[in-house]
């Protein structure tokens, strides 16, 4: 095979480190991160979706999942000076990297009839598997992992919310628009744990209308720091979309989401 896509983070590795084939690849914007079910216990409660933030070890993550090259994931949009906030808008200004605030928050939910296992709903296979289930357990909550295949997930686990918390993957795409109005807007088809803030809809719909670009760039920096402030969502890592290409192998012209434009590709053998 002379080209082939890699869809995730196990292939763009090893197509890296493989002297015989050459590698394209950008982060983008998206990432894989937690759902969390805001219609049911135990995270409707902002504390114990903390607990869960806190309790992840992005450097845990890298060393035991991703060989020591993750990406990790400090808030929707990657580290681009342009689109980030001033102000609080990035996890891993919540995220220390000790385990008592973890514990604490945990202990102060600890009454007989809220305190419950997590479910973790994830699809059985690929690198959304590799959850920090682990770390969340030493926080103190039990874990119950449950995985199913992937028409099953999507479906009835994730459409009907059947689920506390669940492993979503999204990306990479070239720009803010729809993926982040499709998870954070009250009714997005993405927003599969029912999060919903006013002034995170406002602000996407300032940024959806705005023809001025610094405009548009204010209004994605304040749903990042409502969304951040609210934990929405648990960022884990970026996500990774590649191809994988012999060298003689020309012409490779590709956006950040994966999409290729064919009519260029031409072998020079």
């Amino acid at each position: 095979m002379d080209l082939v896509i890699a869809g995730y983070y196990s292939e763009v590795y090893r197509g890296s480190t493989n002297p015989g084939l050459r590698t394209y690849y950008g982060p983008g914007i998206g990432a894989s991160y937690l759902y969390f079910n805001f219609d049911k216990p135990p995270f409707d409660d902002r504390r114990m979706r903390e607990a869960i933030v806190r309790s992840v070890d992005p450097d845990a993550m890298n060393a035991a999942i991703y060989m020591g090259a993750m990406q990790e994931a400090k808030s929707v949009i990657p580290e681009q000076p342009a689109l980030q906030p001033a102000g609080r808008g990035r996890l891993a200004d919540l995220r220390p990297r000790t385990r008592p605030a973890a514990d604490r928050r945990v202990r102060r939910r600890r009454r007989p009839e809220e305190l419950h296992a997590v479910q973790l709903e994830q699809p059985g296979h690929g690198e959304a598997r590799d959850v920090p289930a682990g770390p969340v357990a030493a926080a103190g909550i039990e874990v119950q992992l449950q995985h199913y295949e992937h028409a099953t997930y999507n479906g009835a686990v994730l459409k009907n919310g059947d689920f506390q918390a669940a492993t979503g993957l999204e990306g990479p795409w070239q720009s803010p628009f729809p993926i982040i109005y499709s998870l954070f807007y009250t009714d997005g088809p993405k927003n599969r744990g029912n999060y919903s803030n006013p002034q995170v809809d406002a602000a996407l719909d300032e940024a959806v209308r705005a023809a001025d670009p610094a405009t548009r760039i204010a209004a994605y920096q304040r749903v990042q720091e409502l969304t951040t402030e609210d934990l929405a969502v648990a960022w884990l890592s970026r996500s990774y979309k590649g191809t994988l290409a012999r060298p003689e192998v020309k012409g490779i012209v590709r956006y950040l989401d994966g999409e290729i434009f064919y009519s260029t590709i031409w072998l020079d053998r």
